[in-house]
């Protein structure tokens, strides 16, 4: 192997013009990858497209028509029953619905959520908000119909009036944060007492990828200035930082643009690949340098210094760079996509930067030759040389200092907690951060999760026992301490029967027949549209959706 690599060290070092020729082809062919990147900010692509629990989850959404929803809260101290704050509602609501991504048919508000209410053994469907009332006795009628309507209050309203909140549907994830800005700027317009929430994990997850993209985008280059300072207080000269700063650049270059040409998403752990490589890829050629200008005042001869420094480096350099590669390939075995990728893509730039400071470093020391010769300092090798010296005079001190670190670290270790809310990755005092606190506490809940409930045949959800079976889990669940909020089909049969027996209290509950249930079910879906149970039940009436409403969404809370 030591052989095969320095007959291409040679190479370099007989053809340097023709490796810096060949080495900037490579890399501009690398670089014409770029256009073509896919950015995923999702981190439900964390999971792999077999995994069981994202295929359940995938097919909820497609069986109850389910999409991302973003959440507007809309606060008031004294109420939000206030004919210019239910002004503000009704036009918040009717230009949401006109931004490009938003599924305007599924928004859900106090002006376009239909209310079930009866008149002379009649059921009418329509939302409270048509209209905005005029008087001060209509607001008061507008306020007792949504707090007095359970699959209202506590969901678009809170108990005590003084928020309300509108659920926004949008096309896809990737685009909450793009929507999220529109919809800011619509409510930025209206002035009042009124404050404005944006909560919802699309709109945190997207915000979150859009803004690790850009810190990465700052933070690379500022890894590369910070390279570059250590290597010019090491070397002392200019010329001597360019070409493991350019090697760093190429190996980015390739890495990143190997894997967009394979087709691969730049997902937001792939995005730190050029912070994790360029340390690592400049190791070798600061090795290389180093013991050149040592060599090359004694050799006085730019070739013989240059092969005598691989003839004496390469081994040491190879089982480097390749354990390296390495340790970073066994993220392989990971169950995580993404995590395989970063893994994978990072081994490979490490063996890139290996390569490239056996090729283009020769043909760079032989091409760019400095006018005067670079003297040696000492300075460091003497520092460490009394660090060596204490550590063999004092090695039972290192010993015990170092096992105390190590308990230190160890005992860390075990207070380490995980959470993958991506709400608690912002700061405390984020915009995003400090609506979902407030909005948890205003409205049920601004995670939504869903309880699938299957019959056996088409048909069984309309059976009184099943219906029993769906209240009762909300009942249990509404004893759990996260969860704020739950709506079923159960709710809307519930209130249809209220609302026919002229909000009799003792009818405040489920028909115990199947053929009420389905005639209820078939009144509300003739009296609004076809689609407005799609989100509870499926269209056989075989499977039923609770939507839970939860007030955390730490994954130690909701397992």
């Amino acid at each position: 192997m030591k052989r095969a690599v320095m007959k291409l060290v040679e190479f370099s070092v007989n053809r340097p013009r023709l490796v810096i020729l060949l080495t900037l082809i490579l890399t501009v062919f690398f670089a014409l990858q770029f256009p073509r990147i896919k950015i995923d900010t999702d981190p439900e692509n964390m999971l792999r497209k077999d995994e069981p629990v994202r295929i359940f989850h995938d097919k909820v959404k497609k069986d109850f028509g389910i999409k991302e929803l973003i959440v507007l809260g809309i606060v008031r101290d004294d109420g939000i029953f206030h004919r210019d704050t239910l002004e503000k509602i009704k036009t918040l609501t009717d230009g949401i619905m006109k931004i490009k991504g938003v599924i305007a048919d599924d928004v859900v508000s106090l002006s376009v959520t239909n209310n079930v209410v009866a008149k002379d053994g009649t059921l009418y469907v329509r939302p409270p908000l048509v209209e905005v009332p005029g008087t001060e006795k209509g607001i008061e009628r507008l306020k007792k119909e949504v707090l007095d309507n359970p699959l209202f209050k506590d969901r678009l309203v809170s108990s005590d009036g003084k928020g309300a909140a509108i659920y926004i549907p949008i096309e896809s994830k990737d685009i909450a944060h793009e929507v999220g800005k529109k919809i800011k700027a619509l409510y930025e317009k209206e002035k009042g007492p009124e404050k404005y929430y944006l909560a919802g994990l699309p709109i945190a997850e997207d915000t979150f990828g859009y803004e690790m993209f850009l810190q990465m985008g700052l933070f690379a280059p500022m890894a590369g200035l910070l390279l570059m300072v250590v290597l010019f207080v090491i070397f002392r000269r200019i010329s001597l930082v360019i070409p493991p700063m350019i090697l760093a650049m190429f190996a980015v270059i390739w890495t990143m643009g190997a894997m967009i040409g394979l087709g691969y998403t730049v997902h937001i752990m792939s995005s730190m690949i050029p912070v994790f490589l360029m340390p690592i890829a400049i190791c070798d050629s600061v090795h290389i340098l180093s013991d050149f200008h040592e060599k090359l005042p004694r050799l006085r001869d730019r070739k013989k210094a240059i092969l005598q420094v691989y003839e004496e480096l390469i081994k040491p350099m190879f089982f480097t760079s390749a354990t390296t590669a390495v340790g970073f390939s066994t993220l392989a075995l990971a169950d995580i996509p993404p995590v395989k990728v970063f893994g994978l893509f990072v081994a490979s730039g490490v063996m890139a930067a290996w390569f490239l400071s056996m090729t283009l470093i020769p043909a760079a020391l032989m091409v760019f030759k400095e006018r005067k010769p670079i003297p040696v300092k000492e300075e460091g090798s003497r520092i460490l040389g009394r660090l060596g010296r204490f550590s063999l005079a004092r090695s039972k001190t290192v010993v015990i200092i170092g096992t105390v670190l190590l308990v230190v670290a160890v005992y860390g270790v075990t207070l380490l907690s995980v959470n993958d809310n991506p709400v608690k990755w912002f700061k405390k005092n984020d915009p995003i951060r400090v609506a979902d606190r407030v909005l948890n506490k205003v409205i049920g809940g601004t995670y939504i999760s869903y309880l699938v409930i299957e019959g056996e045949k088409d048909g069984d959800i309309k059976r009184p026992d099943v219906m029993d079976y769906i209240a009762g889990l909300q009942r249990y669940l509404k004893g759990v301490p996260i969860v704020g909020k739950t709506t079923s089909v159960a709710d809307v049969v519930k209130r249809i029967n209220y609302v026919l027996h002229d909000q009799d209290r003792r009818y405040d509950v489920l028909p115990q027949n199947k053929v009420s249930i389905g005639q209820y079910i078939f009144l509300f879906l003739m009296s609004s549209s076809p689609d407005e149970l799609d989100n509870f039940v499926d269209y056989e009436f075989r499977k039923a959706n609770i939507w839970v409403q939860l007030k955390s969404g730490d994954n130690r809370d909701m397992t």
